[in-house]
């Protein structure tokens, strides 16, 4: 059997071997490139200064073509009517060449990247199927459509997490195409793994889940987008999770399996407190979030905004934060929640304890933050969270187009997201602006 590696059919490598019916096996082809010739495979949005000025060509692809030919040699009676005929199997694939770095970075005292030999900034997102049961959202058209979100919003990564599913081939081609970055987790998270629920030794049949890893990963190497494969979202503690026979195969395997430069990370977060160190060859953070709308008075001038305890806490790499999310409209609603259930929909300052049972299903989070000051000795309200928020200079015009005034103790303001855009004449109203 003759194997043959085509490059942009221009470069050709030709190998003669054997292979049994019914068995496999690797074969490595080296090639190459003249680099002159050489176009890398860029992140879109990584503008190049100085020294690097000029030279990102964007996400350039090659495409290679693998063919594996057998001659045949036809047996006929008559020997004069002898001849052979070839058959063949043939796969083109479209792949970028790019160099990865990553290193622990003093300053921001946490991990840092480079594409090319160029540092990075990342912008991204978190991934999770769009369609729960998959009936739609693996197809090309809308991943490439979905990706493309991703792009014109600014981002140049796409964290698919732990929850979810190692993703398609075609999720990736969007990615290759489109130049957007890849972190990939495996299907472990601390919210079924022992950390919140379910067991420190899931997945009961750990052999299997290390042949799963085996398999994802030769399927993901040859993507120029992975930046980063990940055991997992918020796996902790680092002896417990994941459990020590898994963890220990997982890192063989990157070490043999994943290409050079692209890290393998056992957990997104960790330990999610700062009493204990955090230990950046584990873990992406020592904590994620907040999961709330941040006061304009604090986001500007916070590190770490609305995350509680961690004002002086260098946090280089933020795995996720969330935010309150609702179809801002009354048919989009009506869609899922009962007539009774429209009729509650929750006043401002309304709580996951107190919101209807339809909405705490629906696991509603407030448009609201509640913001906690204290005033002067003397009673003075210069520094009260009323007169903070609107004589901020970054709130002052939201302030002045305020309808209704914000609910306000000598110690704690709740300030509403939606109600401070304009007046709403009922709350049905308000459910249908927008």
């Amino acid at each position: 059997m003759k194997k043959t590696v085509t490059f942009e059919e221009k470069l050709r490598v030709e190998e003669d071997g054997s292979l049994a019916p019914g068995t496999s096996r690797e074969v490595a082809v080296e090639l190459t490139i003249p680099a002159e010739s050489l176009r890398l495979w860029w992140p879109h949005k990584l503008l190049l200064l100085g020294e690097h000025s000029g030279i990102n060509q964007g996400p350039h692809l090659y495409t290679a073509r693998f063919t594996a030919t057998e001659t045949i040699a036809k047996e006929y009676a008559d020997s004069s009517k002898q001849r052979a005929y070839s058959a063949y199997s043939s796969l083109s694939v479209p792949c970028g060449i790019r160099t990865v770095g990553s290193w622990f970075d003093p300053v921001t005292q946490g991990r840092a990247f480079s594409i090319n030999g160029v540092k990075i900034y990342l912008e991204g997102g978190n991934w999770i199927a769009t369609d729960a049961l998959l009936r739609y959202a693996t197809h090309p058209d809308r991943y490439l459509d979905e990706v493309g979100l991703h792009v014109s919003m600014g981002f140049n990564l796409i964290r698919v997490w732990g929850g979810g599913l190692v993703e398609t081939r075609d999720f990736y081609d969007s990615c290759n195409t489109l130049g957007v970055l890849v972190y990939q987790e495996l299907q472990m998270t601390g919210d079924n793994n022992g950390r919140w629920a379910g067991s420190y030794d899931w997945p009961l049949d750990q052999s299997a889940y290390l042949r799963n890893a085996r398999d994802s990963f030769k399927r993901l190497r040859r993507h120029p987008s992975l930046l980063l494969v990940g055991g997992g979202n918020e796996l902790s503690p680092q002896e417990l999770n994941p459990p020590p026979y898994i963890a220990q195969g997982l890192i063989a395997l990157a070490n043999e399996l994943l290409p050079p430069g692209v890290t393998y990370i056992a957990s997104s977060m960790a330990p999610q407190n700062y009493s204990q160190p955090f230990d950046w060859t584990y873990a992406m953070a020592p904590n994620d979030g907040n999961y709330g709308l941040n006061w304009l008075g604090t986001y500007w001038s916070d590190r770490n905004p609305g995350l509680e305890g961690a004002r002086n806490v260098s946090i280089a790499f933020q795995p996720e934060i969330g935010n309150a999310a609702v179809p801002m409209s009354r048919r989009g609603l009506a869609r899922f929640l009962s007539p009774s259930a429209m009729e509650a929909i929750p006043l401002p300052g309304a709580t996951f304890d107190s919101a209807d049972p339809a909405w705490v299903y629906h696991k509603y989070l407030g448009m609201t933050t509640t913001v906690t000051t204290e005033d002067d000795s003397n009673g003075d309200s210069a520094n009260s969270a009323e007169t903070m928020l609107c004589n901020s200079p970054e709130t002052a015009a939201r302030c002045a187009r305020a309808a209704i005034k914000p609910q306000i103790s000598t110690s704690t303001m709740i300030y509403d997201h939606v109600y401070a855009y304009g007046p709403a004449d009922s709350t049905m109203a308000t459910a249908e602006m927008g």
